[in-house]
C-alpha cells in the first residue's frame, strides 16, 4: 500500500514574506551598497 502525500503547501512565515518584500521593493539609495 501507498500512502498519499499531499502536494498543498502551508502559507509561508510572515518573517520570511517581509524580507521578501524588502528585497524586492526597498529601493536602493546608498551609492556604497551598489559596490
Amino acid at each position: 500500500m501507498s500512502t498519499h502525500i499531499s502536494n498543498v503547501r502551508p502559507e509561508p512565515d510572515q518573517v520570511l514574506v517581509d524580507i521578501v518584500d524588502y528585497v524586492l521593493n526597498h529601493p536602493i539609495d546608498s551609492a556604497l551598497a551598489y559596490d
